[in-house]
């Protein structure tokens, strides 16, 4: 064996955080960043689509 495991796990991690940073910076040069949550996206979506319009009793229930 070249190298040991030690060394090349931090290798591979300092790889995946480069590339996670890279990620990060494209992505905050990006006007609209996709949301890769996608349970968040769900919940997102859903209280998008149940939102009440405004002068209704559903906001003052929902905002407590």
């Amino acid at each position: 064996m070249i190298e040991d495991h030690g060394a090349r796990l931090a290798r591979a991690r300092m790889a995946d955080l480069h590339r996670e940073a890279e990620a990060h910076r494209l992505a905050r040069r990006c006007p609209r960043p996709r949301m890769r949550d996608g349970l968040h996206a769900a919940y997102a979506r859903l209280w998008w689509a149940v939102r009440p319009r405004a002068g209704t009793w559903a906001p003052r229930l929902l905002h407590h």
